[in-house]
């Protein structure tokens, strides 16, 4: 309840079906060029979406530049990642593992791309949930099993990974107190000392996001 509203894009707006299939989807080796990588590789849910590599590694064993950003409450985030200021859509920034050459994460290809989408579409249950998540294609005799509506899904998913019950949101709720060296640290955080919230700055702070200057470290 102390959170805004996460916006969804107007043409892929938030359902139960869709976040469900996005899940499964998310977790599917199948859905890789050499069908040993999903998205889960580089973001387990146990090292809060991340993997805790310096460098993640993708389907044909390239190293990423990066290692891989942790994924919870990235519903509300204004900018995707430090390196491109003009991803700012969830949608876009999965087609970037998804699709990217340089270096190769997930690896779809023109090549292994339909392969890959008959694949998931041999499977019964995957299939019912394609078809339960855009039943306006279905309604349309349109193929739901198709690449746009995997990012959409994916996207969706991820919308839904909220984290609202840390001991700092306990904190902004009035239903916990940080200790006197947390006190300390928050002071420096959103202090002039320190600056930290020049950059590091949402709504999940209790501090509204002020559009700033797009600085890549």
């Amino acid at each position: 309840a102390h959170f805004t509203p996460p916006q969804a894009p107007a043409d892929n707006p938030m359902t139960q079906a869709k976040f469900e299939l996005g899940r499964v989807l998310f977790h599917d080796l199948r859905l890789s060029g050499t069908g040993i990588q999903s998205c889960a590789s580089c973001h387990r849910q146990e090292r809060a979406f991340t993997d805790g590599l310096p460098l993640s590694r993708g389907a044909t064993g390239d190293f990423t530049s990066r290692n891989s950003q942790p994924l919870a409450n990235v519903a509300w985030q204004q900018t995707l990642t430090w390196a491109r200021s003009d991803l700012n859509s969830i949608e876009q920034q999965a087609e970037v593992p998804l699709f990217g050459t340089h270096p190769i994460e997930i690896g779809i290809t023109e090549a292994n791309r339909d392969a890959i989408l008959q694949l998931l579409r041999s499977d019964p249950a995957l299939l019912t949930r394609f078809q339960q998540a855009y039943p306006a294609d279905v309604a349309q005799n349109s193929d739901p099993v198709a690449l746009p509506r995997i990012v959409q899904a994916l996207a969706t998913y991820q919308r839904g990974l909220v984290s609202a019950d840390s001991l700092f949101d306990r904190v902004l709720q009035g239903r916990a107190e940080l200790d006197a060296s947390a006190q300390r640290g928050r002071e420096l955080f959103f202090g002039e000392r320190a600056r930290c919230v020049q950059c590091h700055v949402s709504d999940q702070l209790g501090q509204p996001f002020q559009p700033a200057p797009f600085h890549n470290t």
